[in-house]
């Protein structure tokens, strides 16, 4: 059974709060589980909570008007979503996808905000958070930049196996190239050009960065 106040206590942002303040965050959050392919929380919605990432990776993205996904960032255990929106009063500035099995911490807004009052040091530890992500969104947002396809892929081959258990990819290839914004057949001959590359390994759906 998931100790929330060790989970919570191991959360990047949470993780130099006070014993008492601690406890009375896990009093408050609640258990929710998401397996591969659900969506944590969508762009446009309305933030009404943050979530603490317990278990699994999730993919951050936004979404243009034609259906491209432009992949923003990848967020893991320890590492929370949805915090700006509720920091700011905002909606949702991004779609959140499980690319895994994924279990977080709910913790509404009311109760986030109230968690910030009472303890301003706390401020300081998410601005710090989110500061160090913008080195991670610029690798994804090369992405997009890249001209070569096999290189777009190792990219985000090479984000996403940090992940993953031996660097083995369980995410699909469809979900893939998405993620790269081409067709599943054109992810499929980037994938073989990587493996004569001899920078990936493929069997069955896996994939594994070598």
């Amino acid at each position: 059974m998931l100790n929330k106040k060790s989970s919570l206590r191991e959360q990047d942002i949470l993780r130099n709060l006070p014993e008492n303040i601690l406890v009375k965050v896990s009093e408050v959050a609640k258990l929710k589980t998401f397996f591969q392919g659900d969506v944590l929380m969508c762009e446009g919605d309305d933030s009404k909570d943050i979530q603490f990432i317990t278990k699994g990776i999730v993919a951050v993205y936004s979404l243009l008007e034609d259906g491209t996904i432009v992949p923003i960032t990848l967020l893991h255990k320890g590492q929370s979503v949805g915090e700006l929106g509720v920091v700011t009063d905002k909606t949702r500035s991004a779609t959140v996808e499980a690319l895994s099995d994924v279990e977080t911490l709910v913790i509404s807004r009311d109760d986030f905000k109230a968690i910030l009052k009472s303890d301003p040091a706390l401020m300081q530890e998410l601005l710090k958070d989110l500061s160090g992500r913008i080195q991670k969104e610029n690798n994804l947002l090369l992405i997009q930049k890249t001209k070569h396809l096999p290189e777009k892929v190792w990219i985000l081959l090479q984000e996403l196996s940090h992940f993953f258990e031996n660097k083995t990819i369980n995410v699909s290839h469809e979900r893939l190239a998405q993620l790269v914004g081409v067709t599943r057949p054109r992810l499929t001959e980037a994938l073989h050009t990587l493996v004569d590359e001899k920078k990936i390994k493929l069997s069955f759906n896996n994939i594994t960065v070598i």
